[in-house]
């Protein structure tokens, strides 16, 4: 085997190491994502994802527009979750619905500060996913009591404080 073939290989294991790593410690990171943060070609980033994938080091969601990768310790309604927690217009209708428990479109749409059409579009998505449900007064809520703690934790800080946070609400 070449010199050159051996670094290639070594580039590989490095740019697939890096890719494992970002995901892991930015759990529901999309494409586009991790190829401005980790400075690489789309291409690379594409077909590493896939080799990721395809090994079981990583799982990967499709969630409203986009694909989210999450290390495979994630179930999907938990990566559902986190996915919808890194939409800030989602996140914050779920901090609405953390502080008052159910609401209507408008109210949620003024609690989070939100237009109701944006509300409207996002509340959807949530309710297409199973995140939240709507009862016969159109009034929302969180489908599970389990998402109040995640949303909680997950929520009440920093998106780098994210893994540290899911972990403990999940697996404490």
């Amino acid at each position: 085997m070449s010199q050159g073939s051996d670094t290639s290989e070594e580039t590989k294991k490095n740019i697939r190491k890096a890719i494992k790593e970002y995901i892991w410690s930015h759990p529901g990171a999309h494409l586009r994502e991790i190829v401005r943060e980790l400075g690489i070609a789309i291409g690379q980033a594409q077909y590493h994802l896939s080799q990721l994938e395809n090994n079981g080091e990583i799982v990967s969601y499709k969630i409203g527009r986009y694909r989210r990768y999450f290390p495979p310790i994630f179930t999907v309604e938990k990566a559902l979750i986190i996915g919808f927690i890194r939409v800030s217009s989602a996140r914050k209708l779920l901090r609405a619905l953390m502080e008052l428990g159910s609401g209507t479109l408008s109210e949620l749409s003024n609690k989070a500060g939100l237009k109701p059409q944006t509300a409207a579009f996002h509340l959807r998505m949530l309710e297409e996913y199973g995140i939240v449900e709507r009862d016969y007064k159109n009034r929302y809520r969180l489908k599970e009591k389990e998402f109040e703690r995640v949303i909680s934790v997950a929520t009440s800080g920093t998106l780098d404080k994210l893994v540290s946070r899911f972990i403990e609400a999940f697996y404490s």
